[in-house]
């Protein structure tokens, strides 16, 4: 049997209740905020190629910056908004992985900003070297989840 339901409502996933209330300001912010995210993740890929080809990696490096201060606000927007748990915890990892994670593994490849001396050198710097392509996609589609908590109920 299926359930009737009203099309006006719509079920905010990870909260369970009904919504037909639009977003709230924080809320399409936080949206607005995980868009530019996902858009300059998108771009990273093309600095990096640019990078690999011999351009350097000032462009990918600036971006990177700007996506882990943007991962931020996002938070900063995802607790104004009062957005629920899964959402927060989404937010949270996005910064975890723009501020900490991405950047680290740049750094224990040596081939980072320098902020840190320590680098491997042989498989475990190529893995490095993968991971952090790997966490620009996480990032990317968590960007993604978090952006859809800023759509209006349908």
């Amino acid at each position: 049997m299926s359930e009737t339901r009203d099309p006006q409502a719509a079920v905010q996933e990870g909260s369970g209740q009904e919504s037909t209330s639009p977003p709230t300001p924080a809320r399409r912010a936080m949206a607005l905020l995980a868009t530019g995210v996902m858009a300059l993740s998108a771009a990273q890929f093309l600095f990096a190629g640019f990078g690999a080809f011999g351009g350097g990696y000032t462009p990918h490096l600036i971006i990177g910056w700007i996506i882990a201060a943007l991962s931020i606000l996002v938070l900063g927007a995802a607790v104004a908004a009062h957005v629920e748990r899964s959402y927060l915890f989404s937010a949270v990892a996005l910064v975890v992985l723009a501020v900490v994670v991405a950047p680290l593994a740049v750094e224990l490849t040596g081939r980072g900003a320098s902020i840190l001396s320590t680098s491997f050198s042989g498989a475990p710097k190529s893995w490095l070297g993968a991971a952090h392509a790997f966490v620009g996609l996480v990032i990317f589609g968590t960007a993604g989840r978090i952006m859809a908590a800023g759509r209006p109920a349908r």
